[in-house]
Formats: C-alpha cells, sequence, structure tokens
C-alpha cells in the first residue's frame, strides 16, 4: 500500500503518520490541516482548488487532506 507516494511502512498500524511537527492522523480536516501547516483555512481551500495538496471526500462530502502532501512539495 502506498500513501502520496510513500511506503506503508511509513504509515504506522496505529494510524499516525511522522510530520515535521509530530506525529499525526493520515487524514486531516481542513482546520486541522490548517493547523498543522501553520496557514489559514482559506489557503488550505487555495491550496485544494490548485491542486498543491491531496484531498479526499468522507461518505459525507467532506473533504479530508492527505498528511503527507501537506510537506510534500514547495509552495
Amino acid at each position: 500500500m502506498t500513501l502520496a507516494g510513500h511506503t506503508a511502512a511509513a504509515v504506522p498500524e496505529h494510524g499516525l503518520i511522522k510530520t515535521p511537527v509530530g506525529y499525526l492522523p493520515s487524514l486531516l480536516s481542513v482546520s486541522d490541516a490548517a493547523a498543522a501547516a501553520g496557514v489559514s483555512r482559506r489557503t488550505i481551500y487555495n491550496w485544494m482548488r490548485a491542486e498543491q495538496i491531496e484531498v479526499v471526500y468522507s461518505p459525507s462530502g467532506l473533504p479530508r487532506i492527505v498528511t503527507l502532501s501537506l510537506w510534500r512539495t514547495e509552495r
């Protein structure tokens, strides 16, 4: 299994992944992603629209940010 170009070893069984700001869940809400990246929610939505971060949608239609994509590319 891969997640954002990383092997399964990057995603421990407990569902947390190591990031520059500590261990976080593999998927984050827009608010949590903004807090983790130190930016506003509006910036996260702008990155989503520009396809600069990876987004999946929950069954209820809410966007979830792939955590590793927040640090994968330079903006």
